[in-house]
């Protein structure tokens, strides 16, 4: 008999939701994580993975249906005001099962829910040693456990963050059957394998939540911490063996290649053992000269790369990440050179970024050459650096920071650029990187207008239609808009 009910609740609706295509969302490997370790110590677990917003009696029905002991929300920022509106469902129900809240809002973010004087427990940063504490002693109430912040008579408990786990092959293979795996982004539409090979990443910048991590877990032990090859290959084939149709794998970890052994050890074993194409993320500042051959022998076949800005200083001094785009491009001839795509990830409306820095970002893309571009739009999450930049300097409204996502809006008044702008180059930029080099991008902005400009690129896809198309008079020009 299990020692207790667990029920996960994941809110996966505003993040990537509009590519979604019918799916169920995508795989959390977190959760799936704790999962596993919970099932180890004899704790049952349930998952609700909503990618669509539930009605107030579906949900509490969807409850029901699992009877739990504990109720445990996983959430981002920009998901928790939907969390919020759960919990006072529950609330209002008059169910009085623990309700417990992890994930990376969470842990960025703890004192602000701590005050909200919503949930019983938040579970903050590496969670799986204090939620099975907190699991086998619910009943009674603990207020001590590391890793927490405990709601007592009075008021919240702030407990010490734990000391970081530095062998993580001493945990369970995650448990990819409390989502419906099959039926998920990740497999139906990519007909991928998720996998960690590491946690923790070397580098503190401004915008990311690594940030926020390093201050938590300093003096509690090295943060950079990686898997053995060995746990990594037999994950990997036990994944392969319950979901036969994976035709690859996706490194989720914040940096491949931070260790040349490491790496030379996997580039001899994966090829040979597992025999499967994957695709990572990388910091190019790791590489080193033999990094990318090496990846490209075990079987690489797409980095993700953080381009971010177009301006070299501006990626030094605003999102603290010092990159030079000299490195980036090195790096990128390198992957062309061993067939690695490239896959280079951009963000505009940045603090104070005006026009020009986003063309510099167009202009250099341009030159990369990349098989494949994302840009996103600059999101300050709470309590990094750059969140603490766009505080001071008047950029955010407190009211804002929730039920959005960073593929479709800005919540920063800048004062360098307008909505319309930044928006404009949201919805043409990997466009406008492809005629780049054919067409004065700032002289057909002038000439026509944002919105007029906008309709322009998306009629003429192809560079040789829009060359033909700019050589007419612009009387001619502006009758097709």
């Amino acid at each position: 008999m299990a020692s207790c009910k667990f029920l996960f609740i994941y809110p996966d609706i505003n993040e990537f939701s509009h590519a979604y295509d019918g799916n169920n969302g995508c795989y959390y490997y977190g959760i799936a994580q704790l999962s596993s370790v919970l099932k180890r110590v004899g704790v049952e677990t349930g998952l609700l993975h909503y990618t669509l917003r539930p009605a107030k009696e579906k949900f509490l029905n969807d409850i029901d249906n699992f009877t739990p002991d504990i109720i445990g929300f996983s959430s981002t920022t920009m998901m928790i005001a939907d969390v919020y509106e759960w919990v006072r469902w529950i609330r209002e129900s008059g169910r009085h099962s623990p309700l417990v809240l992890g994930g990376s809002h969470a842990t960025l973010d703890y004192k602000r829910v701590a005050a909200d004087g919503l949930f019983d427990v938040i579970f903050i940063g590496e969670s799986e040693e204090s939620i099975v504490e907190y699991c086998q002693h619910y009943r009674e109430r603990p207020t001590n456990i590391l890793g927490t912040v405990v709601k007592g008579d009075n008021d919240y408990i702030f407990n010490p963050a734990r000391v970081l786990e530095q062998n993580l092959d001493r945990y369970p293979f995650p448990d990819w059957t409390l989502f419906d795996y099959e039926s998920l982004y990740d497999m139906k539409t990519h007909k991928r394998g998720i996998l960690m090979a590491a946690r923790g990443c070397p580098y503190r910048c401004s915008f990311c939540s690594n940030d926020r991590y390093a201050d938590l877990y300093r003096n509690k032990g090295k943060i950079l911490r990686i898997k053995t090859v060995d746990y990594v290959i037999r994950e990997a084939k036990a994944m392969k063996i319950q979901y036969p149709a994976i035709n690859y794998f996706q490194f989720v970890e914040d940096t491949v290649g931070f260790d040349r052994i490491w790496l030379k050890e996997f580039s001899e074993r994966w090829p040979r053992e597992v025999g499967m194409d994957f695709y990572a993320n990388l910091n190019v500042n790791v590489c080193n000269d033999d990094t990318i051959k090496l990846l490209a022998l075990a079987g690489c076949r797409r980095l993700q790369i953080g381009v971010e800005t177009g301006n070299e200083s501006r990626r030094k001094e605003i999102l603290k990440k010092p990159v030079l785009n000299k490195t980036i491009e090195a790096v990128v001839k390198e992957c062309h050179k061993h067939d690695i795509d490239v896959n280079s990830l951009n963000m505009i409306g940045l603090p104070f970024e005006s026009e020009e820095n986003i063309l510099e970002t167009i202009h250099f893309n341009a030159r990369l050459k990349p098989k494949l571009l994302q840009c996103t739009i600059f999101y300050p999450f709470p309590h990094t650096s750059l969140y603490d930049y766009c505080v001071e300097h008047k950029l955010i409204s407190e009211s804002n920071l929730s039920r959005t996502d960073y593929f479709r809006e800005s919540i920063l008044e800048n004062p360098k650029i307008s909505q319309e702008a930044l928006y404009f180059f949201r919805d043409n930029f990997k466009t406008l990187i492809k005629i780049y080099r054919y067409v004065n991008i700032d002289w057909l902005i002038r000439l026509v207008g944002y919105k007029r400009a906008g309709k322009i690129i998306r009629l003429f896809r192809t560079r040789s239609e829009l060359k033909k198309w700019l050589y007419q008079p612009r009387k001619k020009l502006l009758k097709y808009v």
